[in-house]
């Protein structure tokens, strides 16, 4: 039976920390990546949840799940609200030769 997550969403609990990190890189320009952000992590009932990353140059969220079940993602929607007063800078870009071709 298909379920959508994050309909009608209930946040049962947040956590924001600090993450201050660094690992060796394999066939990177640098032997050391620093990675610094802040992280917020939304667990929501229904046994799911988002966590969203604020780096210096740039965001990332993803989603998580605690289903025993194996999920299948048909397809993704993402939506944010933001304050009027927000400013925002954004590269656009042209989807590189091939991209999406199978």
């Amino acid at each position: 039976m298909a379920k959508t997550l994050g309909k009608n969403i209930q946040v049962s609990s947040s956590k924001q920390e600090a993450i201050h990190e660094s690992f060796t890189a394999v066939n990177y320009k640098k032997d050391k990546v620093e990675n610094y952000c802040n992280q917020l992590t939304l667990a929501c009932k229904g046994d799911y949840g988002i966590i969203f990353r604020a780096y210096n140059d740039g965001v990332a969220y993803r989603f998580f799940t605690r289903k025993k079940e194996d999920i299948i993602v048909r397809a993704e929607q993402a939506e944010f609200n933001f304050d009027k007063r927000l400013y925002s800078f954004y590269s656009a870009y042209e989807r590189p030769e091939g991209w999406g071709k199978i």
